[in-house]
């Protein structure tokens, strides 16, 4: 574990974006991986039914991508704060939350794929191959998701290199297993979902055993950590805006997607690929993350405010922004200065205290 605000800014930016860009880049290649293996294996059908359904999986995933990036932001200011127990605490709660929530989106998504696969206008010769492969893919999501939280936990710790292994890990993982599934078993898009699932399993259970290591090393592995919707609420927040922001980038191809597949299943096969590669150009948004990660270490300081300097234009108007600031400032019971000069003695006075020097005060009277 890393404290992120420590050292050259501009060093630990590029050390601990890169592999978090590297990680997101082997992190989409599940779809890529299952799109590839299935269109050169089994048939372009296979490529259609994965591809059919791929938009509204992306979409749905997102949502958790979004909620554990934000997450992980909360839990990056719980570290720089170093409320250990509280960490521990808010990742057993989140885990819960989000494996309740999911299990019954996917048995949802699964109960009604009917109406669903209808609305998506999938096309009748490849829905008994879409089936399958959404069956088998959202009935593992959970396990899918699981494998991103691991990437934003470790991340808000500041450890960027381990999760670009377990990406790597996952990528082999999910080729072998893709190729096993097909060429040996012959079991068709069912074999990669399953692969995929799987592969993402073997990955849960390295962060799991990373995770529990890093409590150790806070000292708090022993601790009992207290689950409650309390850490929900706190992370909102942060998850909120993150969530929104993935969702609105994969709407448009939730939306085009029953247009696509009215054409036919060729349609569905060469837009399955073009998702694909439009997943890793958003990919590079990571770096964007990174950023707020790093910044988030600064939790030690709960962001607070101990004075502000505010000089207004017109002492007197209400018409700038100047009056809110100083306006909140008070309400907040925030030392404030609105002059020059008070600031520049202000300063002077704390170089004389840290100089050692005999300072003598006075009333405001005198």
């Amino acid at each position: 574990m890393k404290d992120l605000t420590k050292g050259n800014i501009y060093k630990t930016f590029f050390l601990f974006g890169l592999p978090l860009v590297l990680s997101g880049l082997l992190s989409q290649a599940y779809g890529i991986i299952d799109t590839a293996i299935a269109g050169r294996f089994i048939g372009d059908s296979a490529l259609a039914a994965i591809g059919a359904t791929a938009p509204l999986i992306t979409f749905l995933s997102s949502l958790f991508w979004g909620y554990g990036v934000g997450f992980s932001i909360y839990v990056a200011r719980l570290f720089g704060a170093k409320q250990y127990k509280k960490i521990k605490s808010a990742v057993y709660s989140t885990y819960l939350f989000l494996g309740f929530f999911c299990v019954c989106l996917s048995g949802i998504m699964i109960l009604f794929h009917d109406g669903i696969f209808d609305l998506l206008r999938v096309e009748e010769s490849i829905r008994g191959e879409a089936f399958e492969y959404f069956l088998w893919y959202v009935a593992g999501l959970f396990l899918i998701m699981m494998s991103f939280n691991g990437v934003y936990i470790m991340t808000a710790f500041g450890i960027g290199s381990y999760p670009f292994f377990m990406s790597l890990l996952s990528s082999v993982l999910n080729i072998g297993g893709n190729i096993f599934a097909v060429v040996v078993l012959k079991s068709g898009v069912k074999g990669v979902a399953i692969s995929s699932v799987l592969a993402a399993t073997v990955v849960d259970v390295a962060y799991a055993i990373k995770f529990l290591s890093c409590l150790k090393e806070m000292g708090v592995r022993k601790e009992k950590a207290h689950i409650g919707f309390s850490y929900i609420r706190s992370s909102l927040p942060y998850a909120l805006p993150n969530m929104a922001q993935q969702l609105v980038m994969y709407l448009s191809s939730l939306v085009i997607s029953p247009l696509v597949n009215g054409i036919g299943a060729s349609a569905s096969a060469s837009y399955s690929v073009i998702s694909r590669v439009y997943d890793i150009n958003a990919n590079v948004m990571t770096y964007d993350t990174a950023v707020k990660w790093i910044g988030s270490h600064d939790g030690g300081t709960d962001m607070k405010i101990d004075l502000v300097l505010n000089v207004p234009e017109m002492a007197n108007s209400k018409e700038n922004d100047s009056f809110p600031v100083r306006r909140k400032a008070v309400e907040r019971g925030i030392p404030t200065m609105t002059c020059m000069d008070t600031a520049k003695a202000f300063l002077e006075v704390i170089r004389l205290k840290q100089a050692g020097a005999e300072l003598e005060y006075h009333e405001l009277e005198q």
